[in-house]
């Protein structure tokens, strides 16, 4: 018989987050905890209000769904019928992990992926002012940069105002749904001219996605309008598709999703929410097999999850080496 246990964390930005939707100054988080057999396997997910989550809500399903996990459910159970999510997320985090440690192996060898090598990331710049998010290009050691945008008409302003101080930084841009689809071909044509070599989620997920047309030199990237493999025919228009665990609803769908984008003409990114280390550990080995890898969130907090590291290897590389004590 198992065990299982769930409880809310939340963990300090180093400073606020700002994106489309609003500021952030804290990231709330769910635990799950599942023993069994002497031993605890470990998952984190990030309630998300876009998605209609709250903490309170999320941990309002896994109480609900803790008994068929204290019965035995499995991660194939989990993924077929419960739906995705943060919620699910949590618990297939926290199975995946449970199972590698009853088998005496990694969480990476388990799914068949390759052995984590150091992985080069952005770092996401937050809406403000052109002039301040310049700046904060300027300061980053990292030579990927991802430009949150807002909608409100300094778009264009923020973009080149990075672009002059960061010549040779390799830019994309995140719209968070914020452009007027209408829009969009004008907004590519200004991404081309400053060599912004992506946008992601230029328009609405609710809006007829088929409006967009792709750009000869411009990547468009599908974030809220990609979550499960339900959404793959709908993302035709985009040529990437944004994984994230949360909205997946864990590494187990996740990597069905990545092989059937693949297989499919989608290149693949890997991203994540604000959360801790915890909480990208299974994005970071699924990522070893993407085409663009968006994990920074744990450099923009405070606090830390205590045993697993997340480091900038040296200068010359500025990539992300994830290593768990």
């Amino acid at each position: 018989m198992r065990r299982v246990h769930f409880h809310r964390k939340s963990y300090r930005l180093n400073e606020p987050f700002v994106i489309s939707r609003g500021p952030r100054t804290h990231a709330e988080v769910i635990e799950c905890h599942i023993e069994s057999n002497g031993h605890i396997g470990t998952g984190e997910c990030t309630p998300t209000n876009r998605y209609n989550e709250t903490p309170d809500t999320v941990l309002h399903q896994l109480h609900a769904w803790a008994p068929a996990i204290e019965s035995g459910l499995s991660r194939h159970d989990l993924d077929a019928n419960y739906p995705p999510g943060a919620a699910r997320h949590a618990v297939d985090s926290a199975l995946w992990d449970l199972e590698a440690k009853i088998a005496n192996t990694t969480i990476w060898e388990l799914a068949g992926l390759p052995t984590p090598t150091p992985l080069t990331i952005p770092m996401t710049l937050s809406v403000a002012t052109p002039t301040e998010m310049a700046l904060k290009a300027s300061e980053t050691p990292l030579n990927q940069l991802k430009l949150k945008c807002a909608g409100d008409g300094h778009d264009l302003a923020r973009i080149a105002a990075v672009r002059e101080q960061c010549p040779t930084k390799k830019i994309m841009v995140d719209a968070n749904e914020s452009w007027d689809p209408n829009d969009v071909p004008t907004w590519l044509d200004h991404c081309a001219q400053q060599s912004v070599f992506m946008v992601e989620q230029p328009i609405p997920a609710s809006a007829n996605q088929a409006q967009l047309c792709k750009h000869a030199s411009v990547l468009l990237c599908a974030d809220e309008s990609c979550h499960t493999m339900a959404d793959l025919d709908a993302c035709r228009p985009y040529d990437v598709i944004n994984i994230k665990l949360d909205k997946s609803g864990g590494l187990t769908h996740a990597l069905r999703l990545l092989n059937t984008a693949k297989a499919s003409g989608f290149k693949v990114m890997v991203g994540c929410m604000l959360g801790s280390e915890l909480a990208i550990r299974n994005a970071f080995y699924l990522a070893q097999m993407a085409d663009i890898i968006d994990l920074d969130a744990p450099l923009l907090l405070s606090d830390h999850y205590p045993s697993i590291r997340f480091e900038i290897t040296d200068a010359g590389a500025f990539s992300l080496n994830y290593t768990q004590n």
